[in-house]
């Protein structure tokens, strides 16, 4: 019997921008801890939960990479009992292939799970505005421009996504999960794994073609509360099938 639902990827499925009103003047940024029950509670993941009457654990992050998503899998089984495993449902929300992410022993910003998020992203490196006073940033800069001249193309992206998608889907039948992945930014790839979702368009597609898209989206980019529900009233009967199909 299901109980409840994890999920898994960057920050549209964490709920990026979704913030209490009563503490909007008093964080800096919707992560913070004081706010985690309002943001589980409006993101499209904490909504299916509710409407199954799950519990919900986030697991996504803004930033994460595919890579990211792997490793922060990896930590939940590895700290996770097998009775709650056995009753857990996981939603995988891909992000875009092109990010990478890098272990990272000395991040200042590991989060409330030991352990958890101490990762570089990529897409972090692009912004002062997360990680500024981050130890070593000048070196971890020049390992990333590196890292694109050297090794970044269409093919290790296209392999960063098929192993992620594989993994994943790996896991849901190793250890028997009800599981769902699902494209939440755009990725023009398919690959056939029964544990993916069969729509043609990615999350964040889905939301642009909306013709009340600007009532959807906040300021910096992401879903607010009324994206966050449509996106989660899209996504229910899939994960029905799912279950109906376990």
């Amino acid at each position: 019997m299901i109980k409840q639902l994890v999920s898994f990827g960057c920050s549209w499925t964490f709920g990026d921008e979704l913030i209490d009103p009563s503490l909007r003047d008093n964080i800096p940024h919707s992560a913070d801890h004081r706010n985690n029950d309002y943001r589980d509670s409006h993101s499209f993941p904490g909504l299916i939960a509710n409407h199954f009457g799950w519990d919900y654990q986030c697991l996504a992050y803004p930033g994460c990479s595919l890579q990211a998503m792997i490793w922060n899998l990896n930590w939940w089984l590895d700290n996770t009992s097998q009775e709650i495993i056995n009753e857990s449902f996981i939603i995988s929300g891909l992000t875009e292939e092109s990010r990478n992410s890098w272990y990272n022993p000395y991040h200042q910003h590991a989060g409330e799970f030991a352990g958890l998020h101490r990762y570089m992203h990529s897409s972090w490196l692009m912004t002062d505005a997360v990680i500024k006073d981050e130890p070593y940033m000048d070196e971890w800069r020049e390992f990333s421009k590196l890292y694109l001249v050297l090794s970044d193309c269409n093919a290790t992206r296209e392999l960063n996504f098929r192993e992620t998608v594989r993994f994943f889907d790996g896991v849901s039948a190793r250890f028997e999960i009800p599981m769902l992945q699902l494209n939440v930014l755009s990725n023009p790839r398919t690959i056939n794994a029964p544990t993916i979702s069969t729509d043609e368009m990615s999350i964040s597609d889905f939301i642009n073609a909306k013709s009340a898209r600007d009532s959807m989206i906040a300021a910096g980019g992401h879903p607010n509360e009324k994206g966050h529900q449509i996106i989660s009233e899209h996504l229910i009967p899939q994960v029905r099938s799912v279950i109906l199909n376990r």
